[in-house]
């Protein structure tokens, strides 16, 4: 309620915080006889713990009350936003077809690398841009397919825009190197403008993994994880065609 009427009646905001800190000063005293009892000497108060507490109790109680919003709509027959929500997953999840299960051997990958994370992430198709002038042209290449490869971070990812290659040797000096590992892969096709590329890696994260038998291969620190895969019939002009994500299993 304080959220919503805090500018415009300031009684009801003052009845609000009258109420919330009478909550937290319920064990102010308990905070401030402990900090007294083990020594604790902090930049923070009793009054100020007290408080925190209060509020991430508050936030708890409105998580699980919007938890339940969806089933509580459909009784209610009204229409929350987090219907539409699920609905538009269903539907993405729906179009995620059966993946098949492939035994890579290792190959080399060599391309352009950058790092990003889910704010930066939209600037990925710049680094394509910039790789792109290089096909056709990068020493030892191997066919046409090309490859967008992840590398998870605990700050982001690494992403990576390149093609198979022999060897590392006579490489342009800006491209980056990686010898992906012999591993199984589940192979997902990709249906639709790979701008919604990121709607099939959430299906398979939330619903195909979660429900089969597999768990995803977490490689060491810094190795790669998941892949795109273009195919020869990726058309670039209309972001569409032959695009599959493999994801390592085991």
């Amino acid at each position: 309620m304080v959220q919503e009427v805090y500018d415009t009646n300031p009684s009801i905001r003052d009845a609000c915080n009258k109420s919330i800190c009478s909550h937290a000063s319920t064990i102010e005293v308990d905070i401030a006889e402990a900090m007294q009892k083990y020594g604790i000497d902090a930049d923070w108060t009793a009054e100020g713990l007290a408080l925190y507490t209060q509020a991430v109790l508050q936030g708890a109680f409105a998580l699980i009350k919007a938890k339940r919003c969806f089933s509580a709509s459909l009784i209610q027959g009204e229409r929350f936003m987090t219907e539409s929500k699920m609905q538009a997953y269903e539907t993405r999840s729906e179009k995620l077809g059966s993946p098949r299960f492939v035994d890579e051997e290792s190959r080399v990958i060599a391309g352009l690398r950058g790092h990003y994370t889910r704010k930066t992430m939209k600037e990925i198709p710049s680094l394509w841009e910039r790789f792109v002038p290089y096909l056709g042209k990068i020493a030892g290449q191997v066919g046409g397919v090309t490859y967008g490869v992840c590398f998870p971070s605990s700050d982001g990812f690494d992403y990576l825009s390149g093609v198979e290659v022999h060897s590392d040797s006579g490489l342009p000096e800006d491209f980056s190197v990686v010898t992906m590992p012999v591993q199984r892969y589940a192979v997902f096709a990709h249906r639709g403008h790979v701008s919604k590329l990121h709607e099939t890696c959430d299906a398979i994260e939330r619903e195909w993994l979660p429900k089969s038998q597999y768990a995803f291969a977490h490689g060491m620190p810094g190795a790669p994880g998941f892949f795109e895969r273009y195919g020869k019939d990726f058309d670039p002009h209309t972001g569409s065609g032959d695009v599959e994500v493999w994801v390592p299993i085991k």
